[in-house]
């Protein structure tokens, strides 16, 4: 039903001006506007799932999950390949690889001449510590981006 201000009112919905018209799926309409076109697909993608046989009528949910599910992961996949070219840059100039080689070079100067051998020795823990930082630095930054991309997909998903 249309009031005079053009809205339409709870009552009718399966009238050809709601979003759920035909018949479509009722847990698409959550408080939310739902395009007729994806209400009318969701209707039809349900039709042809349920006269399917019944042994594949689960594998054809799971399907239809998937297909649905395939453009947020190629995003998200898209997303990283994008931030791991940046990642591969900073990973080249982590302190550890130049902290390694400072450390024997610094073990060995100290029977020469302590004092040089000490500082050479110093830097490479130094450099070696700050390589460990990053790299730990980086992986928890991973995850949490992992874990929010994730979570999006779950949104999408329920949504």
């Amino acid at each position: 039903m249309t009031t005079p201000d053009g809205s339409t009112t709870p009552g009718n919905v399966g009238s050809p001006e709601s979003p759920r018209a035909g018949g479509a799926p009722a847990d698409l309409d959550r408080g939310e506007t739902t395009d007729p076109r994806i209400a009318d697909l969701a209707r039809q993608l349900s039709e042809a799932i349920e006269t399917a046989e019944a042994s594949g009528r689960a594998g054809d949910r799971e399907s239809a999950i998937e297909a649905l599910k395939e453009p947020a992961r190629e995003k998200a996949l898209a997303e990283r390949q994008a931030a791991g070219v940046a990642s591969a840059a900073n990973r080249a100039m982590n302190p550890f690889a130049l902290g390694l080689p400072l450390l024997p070079v610094g073990v060995f100067l100290f029977f020469l001449f302590p004092p040089v051998g000490l500082m050479i020795f110093l830097i490479g823990l130094v450099s070696c510590l700050a390589g460990v930082v990053l790299a730990v630095a980086g992986s928890v930054k991973n995850r949490i981006a992992d874990a929010a991309a994730n979570a999006d997909g779950v949104r999408s998903e329920a949504g």
